[in-house]
């Protein structure tokens, strides 16, 4: 159990950190206290059903992910559609490519798969 509540935390803390959120405006979100985001991330304390619901809320990810890492295909399908959207200048800003200016800022081809989007950044642009 100690295992599954360090990797819950560890999920939480790297979707906070790749939100650019601090653990107030998370708590704020979830409408928590700051000390459950702590412990949560710790994998100090379980947090309760309805805890984890809010908090998978307010980071825009699946229980699915929070409890056992894997990405459903309803995450899959999100993150495709905001990746789709993104213009080449977002998109670069996000981290995911390196940068290349094209004065039409037209949108991004998706060339990449959604479960590699969520791992590490992979460029795509020479």
């Amino acid at each position: 159990m100690d295992n599954l509540l360090k990797d819950m935390g560890k999920r939480i803390f790297d979707r906070r950190k790749q939100l650019n959120m601090t653990q107030e405006t998370l708590a704020e979100l979830a409408h928590v206290t700051p000390q459950t985001i702590s412990t949560a991330e710790l994998g100090q304390k379980a947090m309760r059903p309805e805890t984890i619901l809010k908090v998978c809320d307010a980071l825009n990810i699946s229980t699915e992910y929070l409890l056992r890492g894997v990405i459903t295909e309803t995450d899959s399908s999100l993150l495709m559609e905001k990746i789709s959207t993104l213009t080449q200048i977002k998109y670069w800003q996000s981290g995911c490519v390196s940068y290349r200016p094209f004065p039409d800022h037209r949108p991004l081809p998706v060339q990449l798969k959604a479960s590699q989007a969520l791992r590490a950044p992979q460029p795509i642009w020479l």
